[in-house]
């Protein structure tokens, strides 16, 4: 599930295609004309092996399938590269000669023609997966490259407000479509690099089931302005634009503001939230003093507790 799609552009791999992604990463599209039943390799001719090797392989909306391979390459030399897309009549050959230049990878055009859950694994896979195994997190050619990625899949997407500041850490909270239960992973794209949010976010539902409010705390000196906020699970991809405008606000002044806000997100603060750093701890306990719970009865003796 996408909320929305880009504008594609029009791409053809029928023939594969050596595009470079950074000065020491590229890659390779291919849309075999047979049906892609196993796990497509990419070898060289001459058996020369890659810094690293990755490979993903998507559905298009004809039915057919497209491959993108990540090669890792440090020494530019002359490639003869043989690619296979797992059945017998499947290979194709590709010649790469430094020198001559490689096509700047178009994330338009490797989008194009996709369907909205190969959208989801290539965007996912690319921030996830291939930004660590490449080294790429904090290249500049690739942040502009992954900005220019998530636009071609949602051009308009909906704002992800940066709520308060603790210390060097920003609260983040967005709106989620209902089915939007299980996020396996958060990520924010800014200028400054790709940051994983912190361990368990808030995700529940809200106003009568019709939403899901996510809180997620992200680790940074600058504000997340000009960033994206990426969030993937089973139901595909969610994509925000961060609004950071102003000073940041303390934990307990945003809370006084959103007290009707689901209770269960102020235990979450008080219990996941509170126990990270010495400034989590005091924000929280502000928080707890600022506004204090009512105590209430416990048990048939009339205990009672304030929480």
């Amino acid at each position: 599930m996408l909320e929305t799609l880009g504008t594609y552009a029009e791409s053809s791999f029928d023939a594969p295609q050596f595009l470079q992604l950074t000065p020491e990463v590229y890659l390779v599209a291919w849309e075999p004309a047979l049906t892609v039943n196993a796990p497509p390799q990419l070898e060289e001719a001459s058996g020369r092996t890659f810094s690293s090797l990755a490979s993903v392989r998507l559905a298009l909306l004809d039915g057919r399938s497209r491959i993108v391979w990540a090669l890792g390459i440090k020494d530019p030399v002359p490639l003869q590269l043989k690619l296979t897309a797992g059945t017998v009549g499947s290979g194709a050959d590709l010649t790469f000669t430094p020198g001559k230049g490689a096509l700047a990878a178009d994330p338009f055009a490797l989008t194009s023609g996709l369907s909205q859950n190969a959208c989801a694994v290539l965007v996912t896979t690319i921030l996830n997966t291939w930004s660590g195994m490449f080294r790429l997190s904090r290249s500049r050619s690739f942040l502009g490259f992954a900005k220019k990625l998530l636009h071609s899949v949602n051009a308009t997407p909906p704002v992800a407000d940066c709520v308060a500041c603790v210390g060097e850490t920003r609260i983040v909270e967005t709106l989620l479509n209902s089915e939007c239960a299980d996020v396996s992973s958060a990520v924010l794209i800014g200028d400054d690099g790709i940051r994983r949010l912190e361990a368990e976010p808030f995700n529940a539902p809200y106003n009568g089931g019709k939403n899901r409010l996510f809180v997620g705390t992200v680790s940074g000196a600058a504000a997340p302005s000009k960033s994206f906020l990426v969030l993937s699970g089973p139901w595909g991809l969610a994509i925000r634009r961060i609004e950071a405008g102003g000073e940041p606000r303390s934990l307990s002044t945003w809370w006084a503001a959103n007290t009707r806000k689901l209770p269960e997100l102020r235990d979450h603060l008080i219990t996941r939230f509170g126990g990270r750093t010495p400034e989590t701890r005091a924000a929280v306990r502000d928080l707890q003093l600022a506004e204090q719970k009512p105590a209430r009865r416990q048990g048939a003796l009339g205990e009672t507790a304030a929480y």
